[in-house]
């Protein structure tokens, strides 16, 4: 079980899921990029080594608070700038681009996908097309999404829009 706190040091709420990734150095320090999920939305912070929030940003979901699954979280090709996704109750998804260029970090881009009962896993930039994000993970309740395993989710990196959701029953 794991808290969260903002730059302030107040609580905030417990976690559910915590992903954190190594940043590019910058001179003899080195930052960690964490995203967590909570019944409330996706969190997102920066840390030094020593272990001091740099930076935070929250995205709350709307509705009824709900339990969520470990998020993912990956560094884009340009610098200072994280995809994260999770799932949002167990039918839906939520993947955003957030901007930590700036001492507040902000959204870029976040959307839900509600297709299939599904539970991203893990999300990467396509090392062949230009603009593209790469989603991929699980079908979360298989009587709602009949003969599927799992997904593949492709969308524009400028704005989240679904350019194709396929799903696989051997994944």
């Amino acid at each position: 079980k794991y808290q969260l706190q903002d730059c302030g040091g107040n609580f905030i709420e417990n976690c559910f899921g915590v992903n954190v990734i190594e940043t590019a150095p910058t001179g003899f320090n080195q930052f960690y990029a964490v995203v967590a999920t909570s019944t409330f939305g996706i969190h997102f912070m920066t840390i030094d080594q020593a272990g001091t929030v740099v930076q935070n940003l929250s995205f709350d979901f709307p509705g009824l608070p709900y339990i969520q699954k470990r998020p993912a979280i990956r560094e884009s090709a340009t610098p200072g700038h994280y995809y994260v996704c999770a799932s949002y109750r167990a039918d839906s998804a939520v993947v955003g681009l957030i901007d930590a260029t700036t001492l507040f970090p902000t959204f870029t881009w976040a959307n839900f996908y509600n297709a299939n009962w599904i539970e991203p896993t893990d999300l990467i930039e396509s090392p062949y097309n230009a603009n593209e994000l790469i989603v991929v993970g699980r079908c979360d309740i298989p009587t709602f999404a009949p003969n599927a395993d799992g997904f593949f989710m492709s969308l524009n990196t400028i704005n989240g829009a679904l350019n194709s959701f396929i799903t696989y029953t051997k994944y």
